[in-house]
Parts: structure tokens; C-alpha cells; sequence
């Protein structure tokens, strides 16, 4: 049996902080964003993607 697999696109964004520290009201807080490719088509894209924060 031969079960067909559908092309689809999809990319999983992670966004993380230091976590090991507590921040109070007024704290700058750095990001860290990972992003990665999951779908089983190839990436669509030409250079690297912009990602904006914000709040």
C-alpha cells in the first residue's frame, strides 16, 4: 500500500529568554528567536527572514 504524502510548507518559531533570573517590572528583556524549516516542500524564501518584537 502506498499512502501519499501531501506537500505543505511550515516553519515553528521559538521565542526564549533567560530563564534563569527573575525580571521586574522595567527590566530590559533580550529575546532569543529560533526558527526552523518543518515542512517537506522547499523554502520559499531567498535570504534570511526579518522577525519584529513586539510588545
Amino acid at each position: 500500500m502506498t499512502v501519499p504524502v501531501r506537500a505543505g510548507p511550515g516553519l515553528l518559531l521559538e521565542k526564549s529568554a533567560d530563564d534563569t533570573r527573575m525580571y521586574r517590572a522595567g527590566d530590559e528583556v533580550t529575546y532569543t528567536y529560533t526558527v526552523a524549516h518543518t515542512g517537506n516542500t522547499a523554502w520559499p524564501m531567498s535570504g534570511s527572514p526579518t522577525i519584529s518584537s513586539r510588545t
